[in-house]
């Protein structure tokens, strides 16, 4: 690099000395000094200066410094008279990086790439490679170059995006929606999420003030929620949103929004931004209403329940509140509805009730489900006089709601609190009372309103017809009779007669009247039917005296019935008596699966069976007695 210094000072002088006129022993007289300190200067700027510096002739290089060297770990001696190429681990990188033709760089000022160089040792490192000619009127005399070693600033580029890229992918990842502005609150950025909940785009919604992208309101009142940006640039705190904040999307659309704000600090801490980070709550506080209605309300009937009841008694029992009345109901006959027609039945009952109750009452009074089949109404300002309107107009729907196959029946009792004094509780004790008391002059119409049914249903359900009971009916008690059985007993058997296959009610329909013969799985169903039976008997104090006959009118004489396998003289005798009547019609009547037998041949069938399937006592008691006696009253 000196060489080249010396070389350009002495065609300076010998440039001088032509323009002055001046001899060289008078020219270096009065400016070598000056020239020789500038040369010294420039000389110690390019062997110290950490930049790569080098001058190329005729394409290989001719001079450099010591940070070139330094850089790619090739001495002075080793780089000069090699061309660029030795940087390059290939022949085809070199070519790639357009350094073939260098004079194409000596046409320009400067001229600047990026590119990879191979180091001596293998390693590779990226430059900054700048090209400028010696004399820009003559290209020929070569070039000067420089290299500047960027290998650690590409890291952190690198670094730096690959965090950028990252963090763009998470805030566009996750569910929450996320809007960062600049310091003087305007939109710098939105993920998907926020474009979305806002109804904004990115490049819609950028430069502009956050109260125009981020509309939200307090969802009762509708006033403007304060700019929760604006409050973090003032406070530099990080803020939650208010409770009850409602988004109001471009398009309309209003959200339940919830979560909070921060500031975004430089380095120096100086708050350069904000980023807020929200999401929608709208499902979230469809779920917690959920909740708290699940909380508060019967999920069957709608109504409220008693936790709430017991909630709202303790907030109204105020003396302005006065009068304070209550009503309690009980529904009749609800386990004998669930035990007979099952609980779908019943719940439909519960409903039903739930449903007058409810439309009898006014808007402002707290109807609930008190219990399992008790409801509750609190009245307020409602004298006893109006509680009882009330009670009346929820009997009079009760009797003229739509017919179904048990009439919704439910009784009824109310008292008043007239004075602040009186105890509520024992308000509540004696609308109990007075409810129990109709309950017991109402329910016995009911049980027998719900039997009928039972007989309404049992005929429709299994097509067994009025006039098979009557039969059934007649020959009971025409064999009791010779047989001397109390009047009691006699009563008993003709109830049995009627009632005998109630269980029926529970077997399925396409079973009880299938024409065709009963697969082994659908006889084990039909054979359910005297549980079921007795199971509905003990349910009603009227039909609990014939629950065990009920129960045993399938045993047989020899053990081999069921659902017991008991035999002989253990199956009751009211039950002995219906097995042998029951068969005899059956034989004698035409059934869906079936065509009636001949008198003769019936009689034939109770002969050959009796001691195995029928008592033989009963048999010849129903032959001898009972048929013959019949038979004589027909020729008579």
């Amino acid at each position: 690099m000196k060489k080249h210094i010396d070389k350009m000072t002495d065609q300076e002088i010998e440039l001088r000395e032509k323009i002055l006129g001046l001899g060289e022993k008078s020219f270096r007289k009065n400016y070598y000094p000056e020239l020789q300190s500038r040369k010294e200067k420039l000389e110690s700027i390019l062997y110290t200066v950490p930049v790569g510096i080098g001058i190329m002739m005729n394409g290989v290089m001719e001079d450099t410094n010591d940070a070139l060297s330094n850089i790619t770990e090739y001495s002075k001696e080793e780089l000069v008279g090699k061309n660029l190429k030795i940087f390059y681990a290939s022949e085809k990188e070199y070519e790639e990086a357009g350094l073939r033709n260098h004079q194409q760089f000596a046409r320009k000022e400067i001229h600047t790439i990026e590119t990879k160089w191979q180091q001596k040792s293998g390693g590779f490192i990226t430059i900054l490679l700048s090209f400028s000619p010696l004399d820009e009127e003559t290209p020929a005399k070569g070039l000067t170059f420089t290299v500047v070693d960027i290998s650690e600033r590409k890291q952190w580029e690198n670094a730096l995006h690959l965090e950028k890229e990252r963090l763009r992918i998470t805030l566009h990842s996750i569910g929450d929606g996320v809007i960062a502005t600049d310091k003087d609150g305007r939109v710098v950025m939105l993920n998907s999420v926020a474009e979305e909940l806002t109804g904004w785009s990115q490049q819609d919604a950028q430069g502009r003030e956050m109260r125009e992208v981020f509309n939200i309101v307090n969802e009762y009142t509708r006033v403007p929620c304060e700019n929760p940006v604006k409050k973090v640039l003032t406070t530099g705190k990080t803020i939650g949103l208010a409770n009850h904040t409602t988004l109001i999307a471009k398009n309309g659309i209003e959200r339940a929004i919830a979560d909070s704000a921060a500031p975004i600090r430089d380095k120096d801490g100086e708050i350069q931004g904000v980023v807020l980070v929200f999401r929608d709550q709208t499902e979230e506080r469809q779920r917690q209403e959920e909740i708290i209605r699940l909380s508060y309300y019967d999920k069957l009937t709608g109504l409220y329940n008693r936790s709430f009841f017991e909630e709202e008694l303790k907030r109204l029992d105020t003396e302005r509140q006065l009068p304070l009345s209550i009503i309690i109901g009980d529904i009749n006959g609800l386990k004998l509805t669930n035990d007979v027609f099952g609980h779908q039945e019943g719940d439909r009952i519960l409903q039903s009730a739930a449903k007058i109750i409810k439309d009898s009452c006014r808007a402002e009074d707290i109807v609930a489900r008190w219990g399992g089949d008790e409801f509750i109404v609190l009245l307020p300002r409602t004298s006893e006089d109006q509680a009882k309107s009330i009670c009346h107009r929820i009997n009079l729907q009760c009797e003229n709601q739509e017919e179904y196959t048990i009439k919704t029946s439910i009784s009824l009792g109310y008292a008043s609190k007239e004075k602040p004094q009186q105890d509520i509780m024992q308000l509540l004790k004696k609308a109990e009372d007075f409810m129990y008391q109709h309950k017991l002059l109402e329910s016995r119409s009911l049980r027998s309103a719900i039997v009928s049914s039972i007989k309404r249903t049992l005929w429709e359900k299994s097509h067994e017809t009025e006039e098979h009971a009557e039969r059934l009916k007649y020959y009971c008690k025409k064999t009791g009779i010779a047989m001397g059985l109390s009047e009691m007993q006699l009563y008993q058997l003709e109830l049995l007669a009627v009632l005998h296959d109630i269980g029926k009610i529970a077997i399925k329909d396409h079973i009880l009247n299938k024409p065709g013969k009963l697969t082994e799985e659908e006889w084990r169903e039909i054979r359910r039917h005297p549980e079921i039976g007795y199971r509905i008997a003990q349910s009603a104090p009227e039909l609990t005296q014939i629950a065990e006959y009920i129960l045993t009118h399938h045993e047989r004489w020899d053990g081999s019935g069921y659902p017991s396998n008991i035999k002989g003289k253990s199956i009751p005798l009211l039950s002995r008596i219906l097995a042998v009547v029951d068969a005899y019609d059956a034989m004698t009547n035409h059934r869906s699966y079936q065509k009636a037998l001949p008198k003769e041949i019936a009689i034939q069938e109770l002969l050959d069976n009796a001691g195995t399937q029928f008592d033989p006592e009963i048999v010849k008691i129903f032959l001898e007695q009972v048929l013959k006696e019949e038979k004589v009253d027909k020729e008579e």
